[in-house]
């Protein structure tokens, strides 16, 4: 089955910089090239490297949502780094331009140099991270795990988990998430609007076997205009088989 994913290896991120540097790269170059000739015309030969210099300082001091939703611009040149879903399907263009996303996944990301930290799944849109998950199972250790696991041994000044939108902790039986990691003041909130979450086995199994179908619904448009609006609810799907 196609999931629309990229499938991606730990040793393509750069930690230092919280990027997946090739496959933002490419986005840019293959959706924007008018601009990014532009950009060439002033740069030359060091394009690449100031590129993801500026937009690694984007990130720093604006954050990831900002950087998603406006972009930025470079003397001239303006580049988008995120192309959301339109409402309908009457301008052919901005759904292509939908399309022309990369959607990427992390197995087992290994993204803390200081203490080899991994998270057990990443997400990743044109190259930035934007989703950690831990997954854990009833069997041995369970959601409350998880959760610990965020509070305990996730330093929240690492740049690549200050940088995600959200951060799920997912058992066989409930999923719960943050949108900010505080050690232990983080506060972690059930996943749908309920206290509990009904029927999470008919929509996630152990990562043995994820496959993810998200490219084809509006999750991160929403989830980019509802968190600037509320900060509350995440609007979000995932299927994993």
């Amino acid at each position: 089955m196609n999931t629309g994913y990229t499938k991606r290896v730990s040793k393509n991120y750069l930690k230092e910089l919280a990027l997946d540097v090739e496959l933002t790269l490419k986005f840019i170059k293959s959706t924007q090239k008018e601009e990014w000739n532009k950009f060439k015309g002033i740069y030359k030969e060091s394009s690449d490297e100031k590129f993801i210099k500026i937009l690694f300082k984007e990130i720093e001091f604006k954050g990831t949502i900002h950087v998603l939703r406006n972009g930025f611009k470079d003397v001239g040149p303006y580049f988008k780094l995120f192309y959301p879903m339109p409402n309908n399907n009457r301008n052919p263009e901005l759904f292509n331009k939908f399309e022309s996303n990369i959607f990427s996944v992390i197995d087992k990301l290994e993204y803390d140099d200081d203490n080899n930290n991994r998270l057990d799944l990443a997400i990743f849109i044109n190259g930035l991270p934007i989703l950690a998950i831990e997954l854990k199972n009833n069997f041995s250790q369970g959601i409350e795990e998880a959760i610990k696991q965020y509070k305990r041994d996730r330093n929240p000044r690492n740049r690549t988990l200050k940088n995600c939108l959200v951060h799920f902790a997912m058992s066989d039986e409930k999923i719960y998430m943050s949108t900010k990691l505080n050690n232990d003041k983080t506060r972690f909130l059930p996943f749908n609007r309920g206290s509990e979450n009904p029927a999470v086995k008919d929509i996630i199994k152990l990562h043995t076997s994820i496959k993810i179908s998200c490219k084809k619904i509006s999750y991160l448009n929403l989830f980019l205009t509802s968190y600037l609006r509320k900060k509350k609810q995440l609007y979000f799907l995932v299927s994993i088989n």
